[in-house]
């Protein structure tokens, strides 16, 4: 999928603030492994739930809106990755995906959208 970023452990580690004697989330997460095909992978799983970013403002900006939602998938990302694995919420029933990355397609827009005149 050309838009899309697959997340690997590395990348959920990296946002993971792992601590002694704690466990986080993003260490029980589940993630695609290298080279694997992610549509047997999700038939194959035994995760529960599935989350993926799409991270764009696309539809707020054309409705002449304030952009910047763009930024709330990380922020989630982050956030959710160090919550506390407890018993109620362990994460090993959660499989990160990834999210979209429409960068090119905004470059597009932004640099060739005209904005129509008000009669």
């Amino acid at each position: 999928m050309k838009h899309f970023k697959f997340y690997s452990k590395e990348d959920i580690l990296s946002l993971t603030k792992v601590r002694r004697f704690e466990t986080r989330m993003g260490e029980r997460v589940k993630f695609l492994k290298p080279d694997s095909e992610w549509p047997e992978v999700l038939k194959e799983s035994d995760a529960k739930y599935v989350i993926l970013g799409i991270p764009e403002d696309f539809g707020v900006q054309a409705n002449y809106g304030i952009g910047g939602t763009e930024t709330a998938w990380l922020s989630f990302l982050s956030s959710f990755l160090n919550i506390q694995s407890n018993d109620y919420l362990t994460g090993e029933n959660t499989l990160i995906l990834g999210h979209f990355d429409f960068g090119d397609v905004k470059f597009l827009i932004e640099n060739n959208a005209t904005i129509p005149k008000k009669k």
